[in-house]
């Protein structure tokens, strides 16, 4: 990663997610972003535990993977108990400093310029993940968009723990190098209120690639249907950020902010009408 870069400079995007592979939302939403993203000009490349990306353009790190054993272990204990061994401490650092060479070394195999977090800021199913990348971003100062899906304080089963100290350092994390972007109006409060950090809101489209989610009392089942008018889904993401100058400057501007000197960067510590300042 070449620090010096500006916006009008970047070219090589990193996605980075537990799982970008299927037809699971997160990775439909991936799938949109990065479609439009190489329509404005951009490369993009992909991280994660499972993949169902071309090899040329991906990295395997299996145990970015929330269903990793290893993961699955930690999970098991720190959402059912209040006190965390050592040996639990030091699994879960051990486990990060892995994630945190994997993480380097695509972002040196790709040449990244920014990368954008999938999910793995908002909801701790891979504590060793999020501390990785909340350190990476600290450490190289690298430009980040933080998207947002689902929050840890939307979900019952991680409100008991014994990792309080690790989710409020990176679940979501707050830095001057990360722009947050969520789907919906509450998500971006709770962050206010809860992190004192800004966010915009880019909400998921629904409809991709002619698979519709149809949800129905006994659960939900995805329905193949001929989806005759796909241009009305791609152009309502296009409005958000392709076909919106402002709002792709909101997202990707502050990457010229990044070179600019630390105290400079915190004389803002509240973001203002969509302007970077975390």
């Amino acid at each position: 990663m070449d620090k010096g870069k500006r916006i009008s400079e970047i070219e090589n995007i990193g996605f980075i997610s537990t799982r970008i592979a299927g037809t699971d939302g997160v990775s439909l939403e991936i799938g949109k972003w990065a479609e439009v993203l190489e329509e404005m000009g951009y490369r993009s490349f992909y991280f994660a535990g499972e993949l169902d990306r071309p090899g040329e353009t991906s990295l395997l790190s299996l145990k970015a993977h929330f269903e990793h054993p290893d993961i699955s272990a930690i999970n098991e204990f720190v959402f059912k108990n209040l006190v965390r061994p050592e040996q639990i401490t030091d699994k879960i650092e051990e486990i990060k400093r892995e994630l945190a060479s994997e993480i380097k070394r695509f972002v040196r195999s790709f040449e990244i310029d920014l990368i954008i977090v999938e999910n793995a800021f908002a909801i701790p199913i891979n504590i060793p993940l999020g501390l990785a990348l909340t350190e990476f971003v600290a450490e190289t100062g690298i430009p980040t968009v933080a998207h947002g899906h689902d929050f840890l304080w939307e979900r019952k089963r991680f409100s008991v723990n014994c990792v309080w100290d690790y989710l409020n350092k990176a679940f979501p994390p707050r830095h001057p190098f990360i722009r947050h972007v969520v789907i919906n109006a509450e998500a971006r409060n709770q962050i206010a209120l809860r992190k004192g950090a800004a966010a915009i809101i880019i909400p998921n489209v629904m409809n991709y690639a002619n698979v519709w989610v149809v949800k129905c009392r006994c659960g939900t089942r995805f329905a193949l249907k001929a989806f005759q008018r796909e241009s009305v889904v791609r152009e309502a993401f296009l409005q958000e950020l392709h076909g919106n100058e402002a709002l792709e400057f909101h997202v990707f501007g502050f990457v010229d902010n990044a070179h600019a000197p630390a105290a400079q960067l915190f004389q803002y510590p509240v973001m203002r009408n969509g302007s970077f300042g975390h």
